[in-house]
């Protein structure tokens, strides 16, 4: 971190209620008073060289991402197909006066693809999640790095 940057907040007036510099030399354009913006040449940090995203947990974590988002697809898919089921079924249980029967069969089966495709979709966020927090851990705490 460059410690020596201005501040871009002004600076606290000084006793009294005036400004800092009040009567004296121009305000300096820097509001804590460097003369010129002559910093040292920063040098990189060693951990910012090394391994990165090849290492051999965070491809892992990609392949888990991956396979989670193909999951959470096929729940989608799976609940797309269970609406109309469940439309078809209420409807078809109005139009027969009663809940019996076929209409029943369909508005089950429409209620059961539901219930399954919002479990299916839970699992495919799990791992996405699992995977978002391996690569963030390994990115925070610089693992792997040489």
């Amino acid at each position: 971190m460059d410690t020596q940057a201005p501040s871009p907040f002004a600076q606290a007036p000084a006793r009294g209620g005036y400004p800092p510099g009040y009567g004296s030399v121009p305000a300096n354009p820097y509001a804590q008073g460097y003369g010129a913006p002559e910093y040292p040449v920063q040098v990189p940090v060693a951990a910012a060289q090394g391994v990165g995203f090849a290492d051999v947990d965070v491809v892992e974590a990609k392949k888990t991402h991956a396979r989670g988002a193909m999951i959470y697809m096929l729940a989608w898919v799976v609940i797309a197909v269970s609406l109309p089921m469940l439309i078809a079924g209420i409807g078809l249980a109005i139009g027969a006066g009663g809940l019996s029967g076929t209409p029943q069969d369909i508005l089950l089966a429409g209620l059961g693809l539901l219930a399954g495709g919002m479990a299916i979709r839970g699992v495919g966020f799990s791992l996405m999640m699992k995977a978002d927090f391996i690569i963030r851990a390994h990115a925070w705490t610089a693992a792997g790095q040489r």
